[in-house]
């Protein structure tokens, strides 16, 4: 290369030879990067590779030399104490994708597995390279994140014994055993398992009057006595002390084949229902520990089936009976008397805040074969986040979740309860944080639960080949990943189908085009439609509906709110008007709750086998039932349910568009809330009918609600929300849906109106976009009231029962004044409400309201007359025993 040098300083043509070799390096750099390059490459990715052997191996020297000498032997003394102080004795290494550079340095991230026989421990170390003595070498080894106390759970282990008699004590139930198999867990010096197989004896006594009277529904009894067979029991070391006694126990030296069959096939079903992971690094299932006063005990008996007692100090309802045979909840409650070991720890949705999601999904609903890319916008909430966590349906294959960095994170997987623990590269807490999903899976949309309304038409059973051509995913799909808490967020989803399909999304369409298919051996490909919607006011959940759909009519609301109309394209039944009937119902309800909570609305009349309804944020879809093609093919029907309002034909429109305000706009904290969802829709759309068919309907559908709720009132009270679906579900839909109605519309009338909408539109305009409860609606009515509404409260949302009223009344006529007197004394529960009084006073119907909140009331009334025909509850709109 030097004489070539020289013979071009020579020639006299210097400067057109020289453009020409750089022109040559050029090239040779494009095309060989490598000849340039490749040996300061080569080195550090040398040094990693070896230093990746190194680790794996277990080799402390050769570790050593990989390090500046200045840290290497402080490093070496690290690496060393994974093997001597946590007694590890396996590595698995791997190397996150990517490469930072900063101040001279390359910065590569590992995660690292140690494991030993029965426990792992799981960090992500940052190392910082610098050149050194022509070469590369470790700078700094930092532990960025570490996942610890995790354990590799066996049993049957070495400890088995049989036990005269083992009792397990905890708040509101004991198991005892006599004579029964006890099989210790796998972990020295750690009591965290135990799994009993023998003869027992359940006693479950919930210390909640509600839990009681749900049992005493479900068992015939207050108190759930039951033979048992076996239990499992997770619980943390000090509960163990506690809790649980062990009497004459014996160790075996070996148990026969049977006996070790029956307790590895038990422990494989229990397992992985509680407190463990799939680890994405080996695929290997991972439990970790119970925390103070944590317990979950399973067991099974022959006529109880398999149930399961959790205890949760950090839930809101520590105890949990559920009955995994009939797969329901038997109890849900906090108990009366506080147990000990509890302490205070920040739950993910106070940490992390979802703001947006963009998402691209492509759905065969031909197969229902779904791939996604879902980039999650997160915002952390002031302190430092670890680790993350996402609920995503199990059914799915999650290929690889990327930070904003392009680093490929570790997950570890509770398919059981569909979450996803996510541990990141470092701690974030100043900057918003973006991962990006990537995954797919064959996944058939479920029933959707939420917001529905199951109508008269449920159980329909149709005598003539019909296709039902549209597929829902929804809320209960856990089609993304979601946050396990309720969170709002914007989006923008991009959806793509078969060309002969529509995708209906949320938000407005910003863009709409086709994708050609690929050619294969066999001719060309399908082509594929995509559309994307982009939402930019926060919503609860993401929807999408795909299938044979086609757009029908758009208007624009007085208000300015685009409306469109879309329908099944080979059903359109009764479509015209339905959109004019939308923006009727719109303006009434934005006339008493505020503005339309979103920038659009899409209504979908969909051709399907239920009636009812589903109202995601700024979408409505209300089922189309299929009719008889023939006189002579009849169809049959349930003749009424307690939602039966299908005579006035707005009724499932008008319910699904007041779930824009509750449902959606505000929606429901937790279960015991559920009635701000559909209680205040289903008392919202009651007032539309009312508007447009006057007091007559209203009274009509007001007496039918309480001739059901009179009905059903005994299954529970209304803060009970879902849980009285698994009992019965007439019950459910007559309580959360039309006793609520009922209390609203009896607190409208003990507030005034004017008092009441201007509560109701402050509670919407104070928990927009949020999750609420029943504490914040009743704060705030008391505060525009200011009024104490803690009685009206407890009577109509916490108890089962309703007022029992004996009336008496007198006349005492006098010639300059007379009075008419009324005694009101209510018999059982002591309720709060508005009751009218009506009679006849000479020629004239006199009305008069007076206030029920005490046990015995007398009210006078100054009269011309002697009064005759007296009524209470003259329209019956006061649901009375």
């Amino acid at each position: 290369m030097l004489n070539n040098l020289r013979l071009l300083l020579k020639n006299k043509n210097f400067f057109l030879a020289t453009a020409k070799l750089l022109d040559f390096f050029l090239l040779l750099g494009i095309f060989y990067p490598g000849l340039l390059t490749g040996s300061a490459q080569d080195s550090y990715e040398g040094l990693l590779r070896s230093f990746q052997e190194a680790v794996e191996k277990i080799d402390f020297q050769n570790y050593q030399e990989h390090f500046l000498p200045e840290i290497g032997e402080v490093e070496k003394g690290a690496f060393e104490n994974y093997f001597s102080e946590l007694l590890m004795d396996q590595v698995v290494v791997r190397r996150l994708p990517g490469l930072k550079e900063a101040e001279g340095k390359k910065i590569i991230y590992y995660h690292v597995y140690f494991q030993n026989s029965y426990s792992a421990l799981i960090e992500t170390w940052k190392l910082s390279l610098v050149p050194a003595n022509g070469g590369w070498k470790i700078a700094s080894r930092e532990v960025s994140t570490r996942l610890r106390n995790l354990y590799r759970l066996k049993i049957p282990a070495s400890m088995v014994a049989r036990a005269e008699k083992i009792t397990v004590k905890h708040q509101d139930i004991s198991l005892t055993f006599q004579n029964a198999l006890v099989f210790f867990d796998n972990l020295p010096e750690i009591e965290t398992a135990l799994l009993i197989i023998g003869p027992g004896r359940l006693n479950f006594e919930p210390s909640d009057q509600n839990e009681k009277h749900q049992l005493k529904l479900m068992y015939k009894t207050e108190a759930l006595m039951a033979d048992l067979d076996q239990a499992y029991l997770r619980f943390s070391p000090s509960y163990f002390t506690r809790n649980i006694e062990i009497r004459g126990a014996v160790p075996l030296a070996s148990l026969n084949q049977k006996e070790s069959e029956e307790a590895s096939r038990a422990f494989a079903r229990y397992n992985e229902r509680f407190f463990t992971l799939e680890n994405s690094l080996t695929r290997e299932m991972l439990t970790v520990l119970p925390q103070g006063e944590e317990a979950v005990f399973e067991f099974k008996g022959p006529k109880i089936g398999e149930m399961a007692y959790i205890f949760s100090p950090f839930a809101e309802d520590e105890i949990t009976l559920y009955d995994r045979r009939k797969d329901r909840f038997v109890c849900l409650y906090t108990p009366k008397e506080a147990s000990s070991g509890r302490f205070f720890r920040f739950s993910l949705t106070e940490r992390v805040d979802i703001s947006h999601y963009d998402l691209e999904a492509e759905i065969d609903p031909n197969n229902f074969y779904l791939s996604v890319r879902a980039r999650v916008r997160l915002i952390p909430r002031g302190h430092p986040v670890e680790s993350l966590r996402f609920r995503l349906n199990s059914n799915l294959n999650l290929i690889r979740i990327l930070d904003n960095e392009g680093h490929e994170l570790m997950f570890n997987q509770d398919r059981a309860n569909k979450m996803i623990y996510i541990p990141l590269i470092e701690p974030f807490g100043q900057e918003p944080l973006a991962l990006e999903f990537f995954y797919q899976g064959r996944l058939v949309p479920p029933p959707a639960h939420t917001d529905v309304v199951a109508g008269q038409f449920e159980d329909m059973q149709i005598n003539v080949p019909v296709k039902f051509e549209s597929w829902l995913y929804s809320y209960s799909s856990l089609w993304y990943p979601m946050s396990p808490g309720e969170d709002y967020f914007t989006a923008r989803v991009k959806l793509i189908a078969p060309e002969d399909m529509a995708c209906l999304g949320q938000g407005k369409l910003t863009e709409v085009g086709r994708i050609s298919g690929r050619k294969t051996e066999k001719g060309p490909g399908r082509d594929k439609i995509f559309w994307v919607y982009e939402s930019q006011k926060p919503l609860k959940y993401l929807s999408f509906l795909v299938g044979h759909l086609e757009r029908l009519q758009e208007l624009t609301t007085q208000t300015g709110l685009p409306l469109e109309l879309y329908a099944s394209r080979e059903f359109r039944l009764n479509w015209k008007g339905q959109l004019e009937e939308a923006a009727s119902i719109i303006s009434f309800y934005e006339k008493l709750f505020g503005p339309f909570p979103y920038e659009k609305l899409r209504v979908i009349l969909r051709f399907w086998e239920r009636s009812g309804g589903h109202s995601p944020g700024s979408m409505v879809i209300v089922n189309q039932l299929p009719r008889a093609l023939r006189p002579q093919v009849a169809a049959s029907s349930k003749p009424s349910s307690p939602v039966d309002l299908t005579r006035w034909n707005e009724y499932f429109l008008a319910h699904e568009i007041a779930h824009q305000w509750w449902g959606q706009a505000v929606t429901w904290r937790r279960y015991r809330d559920q009635w701000l969802s559909e209680g205040l829709a289903q008392f919202s759309t009651v007032l539309y009918l009312k508007e447009k068919y006057g007091f007559k309907a209203y009274t009509e559908i007001l007496n039918q609600f309480t001739r059901w709720t009179k009905r059903k009132v005994s299954w529970g009270p209304i803060v009970l929300g879902s849980r009285l679906s698994y009992l019965d579900f007439e019950a459910f839909q007559t309580i959360v849906y039309n006793k609520s109605s009922l209390a609203l519309n009896l607190m409208a009338d003990l507030l005034g109106e004017e008092v009441f909408f201007r509560g109701l539109r402050e509670f919407v305009q104070n928990f927009r976009y949020q999750s609420a409860s029943t504490a914040d609606f009743f704060r705030t009515m008391e505060k525009v009231s200011s009024l104490d509404l803690k009685l009206f409260r407890i009577s109509w949302f916490e108890k089962y029962s309703l007022p029992q009223l004996k009336i008496e009344t007198m006349a005492e006529m006098k010639a300059d004044s007379s009075l008419f007197k009324v005694k009101i004394e209510q018999l059982g529960d002591i309720f709060h409400f508005p009751l009218w009084l009506e009679w006849r006073e000479g020629s004239e119907i006199r009305r008069e309201r007076v206030i029920i909140m005490e046990k015995i009331q007398e009210f006078s009334f100054s009269v011309k007359h002697r009064p005759r025909n007296f009524k209470a509850n003259p329209d019956g709109l006061v649901p009375l025993s």
